[in-house]
């Protein structure tokens, strides 16, 4: 049997009604040579019961585990994974429509190794919030959202796959390994601004406050890994620092904040948003925790 051209990877956990959506979003593609493996990262909800229909299409498989996190659950994909081209598509997002078919025609006028799209974020009512496309910053190219990428799977596993350490940042880790030195050259890389991953936009405070304690432990390992890249950009540095300190005012780790902003002052010392609130958390600790939680 020939390999399929893309295998998409649907990691989830606890999704059973959310995740149809995503899982239909590829069925309704116009292109079909493709395999979806769906990988159950440990779900205690009657998921693998909703599984069951699809697993009539010989393209669909299941792959149940115990809970390891998304990015774990990824990699058991990639391994299963027999297609040329890898698309990591999480369970609550979805594709665009002939997504996979411009995807195919584009990878095939060139060597490409890596393909970057867009991404859509839906309000509630089915409104665009705000759309994103990859933007060339020296030998990187940001935002690498799950489902706006497909990427060579032969590359991919080089790379060594996700890193399971991390359940934040870890599309942004994956960048900066494969734009780290003579990986990826930019003729390999090709960008579309025809397809995109659908998002739904989640109410950010109820986020940040929910998984504030692996935000703070993800921001503080991916700074300490990436710490040669963030000498040489401040604006990213920045940006996790901003991540670290909210995360640590949330567990109300009030001090850990302080540091936090501390150590971005140092590198940047006239950086308004640092200082206003590094003075808000000083001055009334208490409403700042309130304020940001």
């Amino acid at each position: 049997m020939e390999a399929p051209f893309f295998s998409i990877i649907i990691p989830t956990y606890n999704r059973s009604k959310i995740m149809v959506k995503s899982i239909s979003s590829v069925f309704s593609q116009d292109f079909s040579d493709f395999e979806l493996i769906i990988v159950d990262d440990g779900s205690t909800d009657d998921t693998e019961e909703i599984i069951k229909e699809y697993l009539i299409d010989s393209r669909v498989s299941y792959l149940k585990q115990m809970n390891k996190g998304v990015s774990a659950a990824r990699n058991a994909g990639a391994l299963k994974a027999n297609g040329k081209y890898l698309i990591f598509l999480d369970s609550d997002d979805w594709l665009s429509e002939q997504y996979l078919e411009k995807c195919f025609y584009l990878l095939s006028t060139g060597s490409f190794k890596l393909l970057l799209g867009g991404a859509r974020y839906y309000l509630p009512d089915g409104s665009i919030s705000v759309s994103v496309m990859p933007e060339e910053s020296g030998q990187y190219f940001t935002h690498g959202l799950a489902g706006s990428f497909a990427i060579s799977s032969t590359l991919c596993r080089s790379m060594g796959g996700y890193d399971e350490n991390l359940s934040y940042s870890e599309n942004s880790d994956l960048f900066l390994r494969i734009f780290d030195g003579s990986t990826l050259r930019k003729d390999e890389v090709a960008i579309s601004k025809e397809i995109y991953v659908g998002i739904p936009k989640e109410d950010t405070q109820v986020r940040k406050a929910r998984h504030a304690a692996k935000r703070y432990d993800n921001a503080t390992y991916f700074l300490d890994k990436h710490v040669t890249y963030f000498k040489s950009s401040l604006s990213s540095y920045a940006n996790h620092k901003k991540i670290q300190a909210l995360s640590a005012l949330q567990l109300g780790r009030v001090k850990e904040a302080r540091k936090c902003l501390l150590d971005l002052m140092k590198r940047k010392p006239f950086m308004p948003s640092a200082m206003l609130m590094f003075l808000f958390i000083l001055i009334l600790p208490g409403r700042a925790t309130k304020h940001y939680s």
